[in-house]
């Protein structure tokens, strides 16, 4: 039976995660990497296995089979949609490239060494940080404690569907309001957009399963890029008004993104510390109470303060 099963899922991850991997690839050198559907591709890709491995396996086969079936549908899930993610920034670099002339064999030279790169350093990276703290709905190792987990959204919405699916426990009502709903708000996102409006409709699913904090910080880049650009617009001349926004843009983006892979490497400097040491904020500062949240608010604040200068500043 484990031959046939591991024949099959093969044959699901090549044929299903090509089509995937092309849509996704086509949408982001088209539109860019951040208009690719991965999310509802990940979910897609899990609901299909999900449902064909029971199929295979049956549905007498216990608590263990199924929890056996839900690894595998996940793992299925991560593999297709860890290939549509390679074709998204594979293809818009692609496209970077071709617009300034690049060498393509050096490109796709660079870009398989990237891909071998981050293949052999995600896995160790997710180990420590599962060591330094856990991660929340995974199995707990002794002496972790539940309050310092990361939460990880995504991946227990996925889980939560591969599990509902297989336990024959998913509320496929929901579901399929989730899919009307959905389609009226993208056909409601056409509609604003021909009078000139905005209203990406994959803002109010984010917006269902992402924790406030993250939300917040969504909120307020939003605000803050609303706050630069109508700066912009009332202290630069028209003629060069256009110029200014859009460099204004390319410098909050760059910016953004510093601040993601700045906070990223930070993060696991600190999971090693706490790895090391055996125990979580290891390199804690010792504020408690409200002087930690008050000196905590403080930097943010001088973070935001910080962005909106840098992102407000007239070009010159």
């Amino acid at each position: 039976m484990l031959p046939v099963l591991v024949g099959v899922l093969t044959l699901f991850v090549l044929v299903f995660g090509f089509l995937m991997a092309a849509a996704c690839g086509y949408l982001a050198g088209l539109l860019g990497s951040s208009s690719s559907p991965i999310s509802g591709i990940g979910i897609l890709t899990t609901m299909a296995a999900a449902l064909l491995l029971p199929l295979l396996l049956g549905r007498a086969a216990g608590p263990e089979g199924e929890r056996f079936v839900v690894a595998a549908a996940l793992l299925v899930a991560a593999v297709i949609v860890t290939t549509a993610s390679i074709a998204n920034d594979n293809l818009q670099d692609l496209k970077t490239g071709q617009l300034v002339d690049a060498t393509p064999w050096r490109q796709q030279v660079v870009l398989i060494v990237g891909v071998v790169v981050g293949s052999a350093v995600i896995a160790p990276l997710m180990a420590l940080l599962y060591e330094a703290y856990g991660f929340a709905g995974a199995l707990p190792r002794e002496g972790m404690s539940a309050d310092s987990a990361m939460a990880v959204p995504q991946a227990a919405l996925v889980t939560q569907i591969a599990t509902g699916i297989v336990g024959g426990t998913l509320p496929w009502t929901m579901v399929l309001i989730g899919i009307g709903l959905g389609a009226v708000l993208v056909v409601l996102e056409a509609r604003l957009r021909r009078r000139g409006l905005t209203f990406p409709a994959l803002t109010v699913g984010i917006g269902m399963y992402l924790p406030l904090s993250v939300e917040m910080t969504i909120a307020l880049g939003g605000i803050l890029g609303w706050l630069a650009e109508r700066h912009l617009r009332r202290r630069t001349p028209e003629a060069e008004r256009a110029g200014a926004v859009e460099a204004a843009r390319r410098r909050g983006v760059l910016l953004a993104s510093g601040f993601l892979v700045g906070e990223s490497c930070v993060g696991v400097l600190l999971a090693g510390a706490d790895w090391l040491s055996g125990r979580s904020g290891v390199l804690a500062l010792g504020f408690e109470g409200p002087a930690a949240t008050w000196l905590g608010l403080a930097v943010f604040g001088i973070g935001l303060g910080a962005f909106y200068r840098l992102t407000a500043r007239a070009p010159g």
